[in-house]
């Protein structure tokens, strides 16, 4: 397998690791009176118990993600991209779900202590309810500030008319529309993704909008820049046809800065809503941590909301004592366990062979499901070529042993139908009496040549 797509791969996927390591690791430091997702008075926060539960889950977390690390590479030596990407994505589910193991567990040793220490039975009847605070901020953007990267997103769809080419325009259709339904997704993110629940400490209203309002302003940055993340990312998809490697580069760097500014902001919001809330009274006023088991879910029957902020990291999450709720937990549950389907998919469209046969009315070629037919009758010149042409990709598949579909073949045809095994010795490049082309490759070279003798009679 190429190495570059190796290392893309990589760009892609590791991020994963360290992002998850410093968001939870970030939770030993008080946030709105909690500490690992347990609500704990300033006096508990330095005591000596609280510190080494914290030191362990530091530990444990780091040990975990040390071993998935150590998890990742073997995938570096797999040729073979089917079994190579199943192998990432079977790694994806485990780098999501093991560092909340420790968390988990830490967790639970910290509610054991505060319930020994620090608990206060009364706060579990306070309900300290959103009375309708006003938490505008000065950069509540509107669709307008998301237009302009909107309309600049769909520029490069200009090019076809103005840049006349055989090239299929399909791939940059696809890039250029899913920044822009990216760009729509950020603008309604922004919008409502943090209107749910205020972030609320106690009874201070003016507490509760400033701590909300820090959020909604740095928030509505990030989902802006990432707007013209987007916008400019589309003139990249001109590079498809011809640059593939420095399209995917720019992928790459697009995913890391987008991982990176994510932790940046998310830091930047917990370091100064902790600034706000040390000078606040020691006593705490709210205390829900019964509504979040392990301190990753929401469970609140007494709460109508669907949506609340997330105790971990940013964005939100679904209260579980919901119908919504429980079918989003599922539905979610099903994807993240079926990601590992795409690359078994990808197997046998990498292994199986492709076969290049003959009957008495029509030339066939077979891969998988795929069949091109071409009646004999129909053939209008075939030509035996000893090294396969520089092809480029407009639509199908495009493998390290595998080229199928719709291609750009230099010096033959922009849309030429490709079955190719690319080990192949010799390849059939076959035209149409209606201009079409079709370039076919199998490893049988004796079978290539002895099909090529019977066209040719």
């Amino acid at each position: 397998m190429n190495t570059f797509i190796i290392i893309f791969m990589a760009v892609c996927f590791l991020p994963v690791l360290p992002i998850l390591y410093f968001t939870l690791r970030n939770e030993r430091k008080p946030k709105n009176n909690l500490i690992l997702s347990t609500t704990l008075p300033k006096e508990a926060w330095e005591d000596e118990r609280v510190l080494a539960i914290t030191k362990r889950f530091s530990k444990e977390l780091g040990i975990a993600c040390l071993f998935l690390l150590l998890l990742y590479i073997p995938a570096f030596f797999i040729p073979y991209l089917s079994i190579h990407l199943t192998y990432i994505l079977v790694w994806l589910i485990a780098a999501i779900i093991v560092p909340y193991i420790p968390y988990c567990k830490n967790v639970q040793r910290m509610r054991a202590l505060k319930k020994e220490n620090w608990y206060h039975p009364e706060l579990k009847t306070v309900q300290v309810a959103d009375t309708g605070v006003s938490f505008d901020v000065e950069n509540d953007y509107t669709f307008i500030s998301f237009l302009l990267p909107l309309i600049v997103s769909l520029i490069p769809l200009l090019y076809p008319l103005v840049v006349p080419s055989d090239l299929s325009p399909a791939p940059l259709f696809i890039v250029c529309g899913c920044n822009a339904a990216s760009i729509l997704m950020f603008y309604i993110c922004h919008k409502y993704l943090f209107r749910y629940k205020s972030d609320r400490i106690n009874a201070d209203n003016d507490l509760s909008a400033n701590l909300t309002r820090v959020r909604k302003y740095y928030w509505g940055k990030f989902w802006l820049l990432s707007a013209w993340f987007c916008g400019i990312f589309s003139f990249s998809a001109l590079l498809l046809h011809r640059l593939e490697i420095l399209f995917l580069i720019l992928v790459g760097v697009l995913t890391v800065a987008l991982f990176v500014t994510v932790l940046i902001i998310e830091f930047k919001i917990r370091h100064i809503q902790q600034n706000l809330n040390q000078t606040q009274p020691s006593e705490i006023l709210m205390d829900e941590d019964d509504y979040w088991p392990y301190g990753a879910f929401y469970y609140n029957k007494n709460d109508d909301s669907s949506l609340v902020n997330n105790r971990i990291g940013m964005g939100t999450t679904m209260n579980m004592a919901k119908p919504l709720g429980k079918w989003m937990m599922v539905f979610t549950l099903l994807i993240l366990l079926a990601m590992p389907a795409i690359g078994i998919w990808m197997i046998p469209e990498e292994f199986s062979e492709v076969r290049i046969e003959m009957t008495s009315t029509e030339l066939i070629a077979t891969h998988g499901s795929s069949s091109y037919e071409i009646a004999l009758e129909d053939i209008y010149t075939v030509a035996l070529l000893d090294t396969l042409p520089k092809c480029s990709r407009n639509w199908g598949t495009a493998m390290e042993s595998l080229l199928k579909g719709d291609f750009s073949v230099s010096g033959i045809d922009p849309h030429c139908k490709l079955c190719v095994n690319t080990n192949a010795e010799v390849f059939l490049l076959i035209r149409t009496n209606d201009g079409k082309y079709y370039l076919f490759g199998a490893e049988d070279t004796e079978e290539m040549e002895g099909i090529y003798e019977k066209v040719t009679r």
